[in-house]
């Protein structure tokens, strides 16, 4: 009597005597995914916001410059509360 084993058809049926490959669900390939696109939107996002922040803070930052510096050439009046302003940004 002849097995699949024995005859070559062990290509096209299972077979006992092979080991079976174990693929892992598409569900968990989706899952990986997906994540890994968060992790990239996260990390856009993040950095855009920093980007934003940095900008008005070199721009408030400007300001009060030039506050102090006219302060201290001479061209405005020293006011305490301006100078603690400026000290503060």
């Amino acid at each position: 009597m002849l097995t699949p084993a024995s005859d070559g058809l062990c290509r096209a049926l299972p077979c006992e005597t092979r080991p079976r490959k174990r693929r892992k669900p598409l569900i968990t390939r989706i899952l990986i995914a997906v994540a890994a696109v968060a992790v990239g939107a996260t990390t856009v996002i993040a950095q855009q916001d920093a980007i934003a922040a940095r900008k008005a803070l070199m721009k408030a930052t400007g300001g009060q410059t030039a506050v102090g510096s006219k302060m201290v050439k001479g061209d405005d009046p020293f006011d305490l509360a301006k100078a603690k302003a400026v000290f503060a940004t």
